[in-house]
């Protein structure tokens, strides 16, 4: 400590001591505090710094930490940070990289899992990743599974990593590294490993995926569906390939009250499959749900119901048009529109006369007519 400096820390304890108590403070400049500060203080001042991305800041404190504490144990997860420091403030990209290295291999050398260690591998892949330095990540990804098999960060470098695989179409290779952390997945790094399995097998045509994905939904695994369906329509599939995905997309959809969405794939399938097709009654049928529930409007839900029993005037489809607008007039207490809508549906299925809920709908009209005399 130079002469200077010790004759102005004497000065300021003498002036505290004939301060009152509690009103002492600090006024040190920052190259003395710097000087007295502990290394535990000079550490947390710096990660503080860091921590705001203050990294001109954060890198002298880390600097002046590791001229003063050399053998302090941080002193190689400092480093490590000065490093980022100047790659965050786009300076000096080459000795950082090369700054990571030395220490990550001085770290290896003593089978250290450090905190540096853990640091600087974080650092070198993400940086290996964005450079498409596939040989160097996947390097990076082995020593992270090595040394830190269930640390977070060895489980985001690896998702982050097979998630660029998925982009590019390398649904195997994503899977693997997905593979590397599988037991620690969940969520979505969870879903995505799942669908990357499904993706890679050997039969992934769209047909293949749509059968996968169905099974899924109906497991209720509805986001894996989705992603599924959402692959399907990617990979150019036939027009009745693509109206069943849209279709059953649109479903995901619903379940997941996304009503704009699934909305727009049924009006879709009803704009482009032909007259007649089952795509298109499905899907029609699907906004008939969709407006008698979440958009509470009954009036266009019997329209469609009108559309559906015009367009299909036989088997389930018909059926299933020709009961709904009667029961949602029912729903209504338009009862005697209701009971009309009911004959019509007996005319064409005298085997529901004596079903017992129709039964009991029919008396409900009855009941209703009567009472409005």
């Amino acid at each position: 400590m130079s002469s200077r400096i010790k004759l102005f820390l004497c000065a300021v304890f003498l002036f505290s001591l004939s301060c009152p108590s509690g009103a002492q403070t600090s006024s040190l400049p920052s190259s003395v505090v710097s000087e007295v500060l502990p290394a535990d203080a000079l550490w947390k001042e710096a990660c503080r710094a860091f921590e705001k991305r203050q990294y001109q800041d954060a890198q002298k404190k880390f600097e002046d930490f590791n001229r003063r504490y050399r053998a302090d144990p941080r002193a190689a997860e400092a480093a490590i940070r000065i490093g980022i420091c100047d790659y965050r403030q786009g300076r000096r990209i080459v000795r950082a990289i090369e700054g990571w290295n030395k220490i990550v291999n001085m770290e290896l050398m003593q089978k250290r899992s450090s905190p540096a260690l853990l640091l600087g591998l974080e650092q070198l892949a993400a940086h290996y990743r964005t450079q498409h330095n596939e040989r160097e990540l996947e390097k990076t990804l082995a020593r992270l599974a090595e040394f830190f098999p269930e640390n977070a960060v060895t489980i985001r470098e690896h998702a982050s990593s097979a998630r660029s695989r998925m982009e590019a179409g390398d649904y195997a290779g994503a899977s693997a590294l997905f593979g590397k952390v599988s037991a620690c997945l969940k969520g979505k790094d969870l879903l995505d490993y799942n669908l990357a399995k499904e993706l890679s097998a050997p039969d992934s045509s769209v047909a293949a995926i749509i059968v996968s994905a169905d099974k899924h939904l109906a497991n209720n695994s509805t986001l894996l569906a989705t992603r599924l369906y959402e692959e399907a329509l990617k990979r150019n599939p036939g027009a009745d390939e693509k109206h069943e995905a849209m279709t059953k997309l649109g479903w995901c959809y619903y379940l997941q009250n996304n009503d704009k969405d699934c909305e727009r794939l049924w009006q879709s399938v009803l704009a482009s499959a032909p007259k007649g097709d089952k795509w298109r009654g499905k899907s029609r049928w699907n906004l008939v749900v969709l407006n008698a529930g979440p958009y509470n409007d009954v009036k266009k839900a019997i329209e469609l119901c009108e559309e559906q029993a015009k367009e299909f005037n036989s088997g389930f489809l018909h059926e299933q048009a020709l009961f709904s607008k009667a029961w949602l007039l029912w729903t209504r207490q338009r009862w005697t529109e209701s009971k009309a809508a009911f004959d019509e549906l007996i005319r064409n299925y005298p085997e529901k006369a004596v079903h017992p809920p129709i039964m009991k709908y029919m008396e409900d009209c009855e009941k209703g007519i009567n009472a409005q005399r």
